[in-house]
Formats: C-alpha cells, structure tokens, sequence
C-alpha cells in the first residue's frame, strides 16, 4: 500500500465521521486498483485512460487512491472540484493532467 502524508490527504477511513456513523470499515486493494486500470487502458492502448477521484474517491481517500493509479501508469485524473484539484496536485506534484468536472462557481 502507498503511504501518503496525512496531512496531505486527510484522515484514513476507520477515523471519518462517515466510517463511525455506518459501522463499517471499507478495505480497498489498492494493487486491485492498480490492476483494474492497466486492464483498462489496456483495452484502448492509443486512447487516454483517465481516473475519477472526485469526492474523496467515494470515502476511499482520493490522495491513496490516486498515488496508486499514478504508480499503473495514470495521468489523467478528474474530480468534482477546484478545492479537490487543488488538493490532488499538492498530493500528485506537477506531473499530470488534472481535470474539474464542475463549473466555476460563485
């Protein structure tokens, strides 16, 4: 699993409010992750294959997440916001595409 900088990318799942109010811990496969988009930019090898990490990857951590996408080979990556972005690229560095599917807002 890719250790990231908490301070980067939040708390990790068991300690959100989300994760308390369910009762529930989700386990991701992060190399599970990894595999399933190689397989998928595999598929189209002259296409760009990008990944959505919006909204916190869904409570996953989009920061964990996203490191694992960029070690397959990712770089292109969109979320739900500018905060999010914003957040990503301190994560990611200056290598990649980072895409905001929402508008510019008020």
């Amino acid at each position: 699993m890719t250790q990231t900088s908490p301070a980067l990318f939040g708390p990790t799942l068991p300690n959100t409010p989300e994760a308390r109010r369910a009762g529930a811990i989700l386990t991701i496969d992060l190399d599970a992750l990894k595999a399933n988009w190689r397989t998928c930019a595999a598929q189209a090898p002259t296409a760009e294959c990008g990944a959505v990490v919006k909204a916190s990857a869904y409570g996953v951590d989009d920061g964990r997440a996203a490191l694992a996408l960029r070690e397959a080979g990712c770089k292109t990556f969109f979320v739900a916001s500018i905060d999010e972005g914003i957040r990503l690229r301190s994560g990611l560095g200056e290598d990649g595409a980072i895409h905001v599917l929402n508008g510019l807002m008020d």
